[in-house]
C-alpha cells in the first residue's frame, strides 16, 4: 500500500515509512545513550542487511575469505600480545565505541576478561553467514531433498556447536578468543566433508546457476562446440544428474541465411533466427 509519492524517492509503503521511524530511532536513542541493546538492534541490522545484499557465487569465495580471517583472527587475539605488549583484537574492540559489535551483560553470559560485557564481533555473524546463505540457496536448487537433512540445517547446527564451545572454553579459561577458531571449523570444514561425501563437492566448489527457465532446480551451464568451420554451435543443458539434454543445431548469427531457406516451415524460421529447442530424452 503506497502512503505517499516523494521526490526523487517515488512511493513509500507503510512498511518502509515505519522502518524508516525505527531506524531512526534507535540510531538517535543509541547516539544519546550508547545502550547496549541500541548497540545490538544496530548491530543486527547490519549484519541482516550485509547478508541479505551479498551473495557468494560459490564456495570457493567462502573457503578463501574464511581461511584468511580464521588466521587472521588467531594471530590477533592470541599472539599479538607478545610483539605488540598488548591484545590488539581486544583493545581495538573495547576502545571503538562503534555498533560493530553485540555487546551481551556478563550477568546474561560467561565471564572472560575485565570488562562488564562480553563482546562478539559482527565478522563472526556476517561471514560465516554468507556461506549459511549460500547453502540455503544451494539447497533450494535442489528440490529432490524434499525436506531431508541439507547443507543449510547442517551450518546452522556447525555454528551452534562452534559457538557454544567458544563460550565454553571462555568460560573455562576467562580469557578472550577468536570465535573463527570454533565456527571455521563447524561451518566450513563440515559443509566441505559433507558435499565431498554426497560426491557434490564440484557442484558446491564451481557454484550453480538457477533460472526460471528451469524450475527443476536444473543446473544450467553451456559450452560452445565448434566443429572447425564455425558454422554451428551447439548448446548443451546438463542437469543435476549429469545427463546430457539433446540440442538441435543453432546457426551462428554472423553467417548470413540462405533466402531459399528461409522460406521454410516455421520450425526452420526459428532456429534461423538464432534460437534453439530443448529435446527431452
Amino acid at each position: 500500500m503506497c502512503l505517499s509519492q516523494l521526490p526523487a524517492w517515488g512511493p513509500v509503503t507503510g512498511l518502509e515509512a515505519t522502518s524508516l521511524f525505527v531506524g531512526v530511532g534507535c540510531v538517535v536513542f543509541w547516539l544519546l545513550s550508547g545502550h547496549w541493546v541500541a548497540n545490538n538492534i544496530l548491530g543486527s541490522a547490519i549484519c541482516l542487511y550485509m547478508m541479505a545484499v551479498l551473495r557468494l557465487p560459490n564456495i570457493k569465495v567462502s573457503a578463501v575469505l574464511l581461511t584468511l580471517l580464521f588466521c587472521y583472527d588467531i594471530f590477533w587475539v592470541f599472539y599479538s600480545k607478545p610483539i605488540f605488549g598488548e591484545n590488539v583484537m581486544v583493545t581495538a574492540a573495547k576502545g571503538l565505541d562503534l555498533p560493530i559489535k553485540l555487546l551481551l551483560p556478563r550477568g546474561f553470559t560467561t565471564p572472560c576478561y575485565t570488562s562488564s560485557f562480553t563482546m562478539l564481533g559482527l565478522g563472526d555473524i556476517a561471514l560465516p553467514g554468507l556461506l549459511g546463505v549460500f547453502t540455503r540457496r544451494f539447497d533450494l536448487a535442489k528440490p529432490q531433498l524434499n525436506g531431508k537433512f541439507g547443507y543449510f540445517t547442517l551450518f546452522v547446527v556447525g555454528y551452534t556447536v562452534g559457538m557454544m564451545t567458544c563460550f565454553v572454553v571462555l568460560f573455562v579459561f576467562k580469557a578472550a578468543q577468536p570465535a573463527l577458531l570454533y565456527l571455521v571449523p563447524g561451518t566450513l570444514v563440515t559443509v566441505v566433508l559433507f558435499g565431498f561425501l554426497r560426491g557434490e563437492l564440484r557442484e558446491l566448489w564451481d557454484g550453480f546457476e538457477r533460472t526460471e527457465d528451469h524450475p527443476e532446480g536444473a543446473v544450467a551451464t553451456s559450452e560452445a562446440i565448434h566443429d572447425g568451420t564455425d558454422a554451428e554451435q551447439t548448446a548443451i543443458i546438463m542437469n543435476e544428474s549429469d545427463e546430457e539434454v539433446e540440442t538441435a543445431p543453432m546457426l551462428n548469427i554472423s553467417d548470413e541465411p540462405d533466402p531459399k531457406e528461409a522460406k521454410g516451415d516455421d520450425d526452420h524460421h526459428d532456429i534461423a533466427m538464432g534460437s534453439f529447442k530443448i529435446v527431452q530424452d
